[in-house]
């Protein structure tokens, strides 16, 4: 019988996570362990989750950091005690904003002898899906979102999203810790995509996953200025690891450039100079993967 770790990433979103982990506890197939990694939240995040662990019948380990070092971080935290714990052999993972259904995790486990990186779908509390259906496309430097037909059970992709994702312990060997200088934005589609190398990585429909926030086209200033760093850092890995020789460097330029505008035109033009920042950063300096 396969046990599974679940791992959820949370920072100052109490009331969302408290709804996360009883949905986890909730599922028709128990897991073995559930890791919450706090990062170094200031709401009572602790309080809460000493609470839930009191009650509950399933064991909760409580990873309470000293800083914020974001997903990336808290998700590598979270897959290196998953290593370390010989009597589990999938990695469950999730942030703090997302509710899965009562059954996500048994189906997301029929699929385990095709796959090592298995994702849910996901959808809004007003029941309209996420548009989630993605293929990494390295010549241009950015994800493009498929049209699938809801008629078939599972998909192919080649990215990774940690919001619900069940991942293998032979595939957390193989590839190592995700990133953790990606901060936010870019690491699960990293990880995946190095991953689809190893294995089919797929979306199965009927497993689901409630994302408990819908947000609005406008992305956080501060926030774009990671997304087109780790672009760029994604694209140095991947030439790095030379999956893919050498890809033209003028085609990722196109790509992100068309990218660059698609946020300005999403934000209503707020953010051009955390973009010139990002651009910049991504070029000139490197993720600590590429300092060795």
């Amino acid at each position: 019988m396969i046990k599974v770790a679940v791992v959820i990433v949370t920072y100052n979103r109490v009331n969302l996570l408290e709804k996360t982990i009883n949905a986890v506890l909730r599922q028709t197939v128990n897991p073995e362990i559930v890791y919450i990694i706090n990062n170094a939240s200031t709401d009572n995040t602790i309080e809460i989750c000493e609470k839930i662990l009191c009650l509950s019948n399933i064991k909760i380990s409580i990873i309470d950091k000293k800083i914020n070092d974001g997903g990336s971080g808290g998700f590598a935290d979270g897959l290196e005690n998953f290593l370390q714990n010989d009597e589990v052999d999938y990695c469950w993972m999730m942030d703090d904003d997302v509710e899965p259904d009562a059954d996500c995790l048994e189906n997301l486990l029929a699929y385990t002898s095709f796959s090592d990186f298995i994702h849910p779908s996901r959808y809004y509390e007003d029941r309209s899906e996420q548009g989630w259906r993605q293929v990494y496309m390295p010549s241009l430097g950015y994800s493009v979102s498929l049209k699938y037909s809801n008629d078939y059970d599972v998909y192919a992709t080649n990215v990774g999203c940690f919001e619900g994702c069940l991942i293998s312990k032979k595939i957390v060997n193989e590839l190592g810790i995700p990133f953790r200088d990606f901060f936010i934005a870019e690491d699960d589609t990293l990880y995946g995509f190095l991953a689809s190398f190893s294995t089919p990585v797929l979306l199965v429909n009927k497993a689901k996953v409630k994302r408990l926030i819908k947000p609005n086209n406008k992305i956080p200033a501060w926030k774009i200025f990671y997304i087109i760093r780790n672009k760029i850092w994604m694209l140095k890995i991947i030439y790095r690891k030379e999956f893919l020789g050498k890809i033209n460097y003028f085609t990722n330029i196109y790509g992100l450039l068309l990218f660059s505008i698609f946020i300005m035109k999403s934000n209503k033009f707020n953010g051009f100079f955390e973009i010139i920042k990002g651009i910049k950063d991504g070029i000139f300096k490197k993720p600590d993967i590429l300092k060795k």
